[in-house]
């Protein structure tokens, strides 16, 4: 059987929105077509809450 992406990815993009209230921190969904988005958010979020 094989799997469907297109399903995969939309679970996934629910339950990052699922969370969020629970959370603290940032949660963002990235597919795998977008590797350099996520490390751009991830590089961005460490260095601005990085303590002084």
């Amino acid at each position: 059987m094989m799997k469907q992406p297109h399903c995969e990815s939309t679970w996934l993009e629910e339950i990052a929105c699922f969370c969020r209230p629970f959370s603290w921190g940032k949660i963002e969904y990235f597919d795998h077509s977008q590797l350099d988005e996520a490390k751009a958010w991830l590089t961005e979020s460490l260095s601005s809450n990085s303590p002084p």
